[in-house]
């Protein structure tokens, strides 16, 4: 089952107040979004990352999985990351970014994860990306190799984050 190892989701901003840069308007992502986005690109599995305008507020990324029945709950973590596209001087294709991704991947294959940084606070491109060609990139990261793919979004998520199967 893949697995998206970083997205980023925003609650209600009553319950869940944001503590840096309060005057940013948080997008509508919530985990209930984000679990459609996943299902729509075919992956079963994710890791939410903290996402900096909660400072050391964690309490939204205990409280969604944990609302979640426990066979769904199995399938995600939540965790604190690095970016790729985000630092490609294109606007599109980030054709720039690939020789990084393709170092560090060379460097540590099966310590390599993936996320798509969704739903992509604080993007300064003229054109939002779409979450396909996060993962299109990816497999050019890899020269579309499906081994390689399998290690990065099955394999080493599965044994980093205690997911089983």
């Amino acid at each position: 089952m893949s697995c998206d190892c970083q997205f980023h989701i925003f609650g209600d901003a009553a319950k869940y107040p944001l503590r840096y840069d309060v005057t940013f308007a948080p997008p509508a992502a919530t985990f209930t979004d984000m679990r459609g986005v996943l299902r729509k690109l075919g992956f079963g599995r994710g890791v939410i990352v903290h996402t900096q305008r909660y400072d050391t507020d964690h309490s939204l990324l205990i409280d969604e999985p944990m609302a979640l029945p426990p066979d769904e709950r199995k399938n995600f973590r939540a965790i604190g990351i690095v970016r790729d596209n985000r630092d490609s001087a294109m606007e599109t294709g980030w054709n720039d970014a690939i020789p990084f991704a393709k170092a560090f991947i060379a460097v540590a294959p099966d310590r390599m994860i993936w996320g798509t940084d969704w739903p992509h606070t604080g993007w300064r491109k003229q054109r939002m990306m779409n979450d396909a060609e996060v993962v299109e990139l990816l497999y050019r990261y890899v020269d579309h190799d499906p081994e390689l793919t399998r290690k990065i979004l099955v394999t080493n998520p599965a044994r980093l984050h205690g997911f089983a199967g």
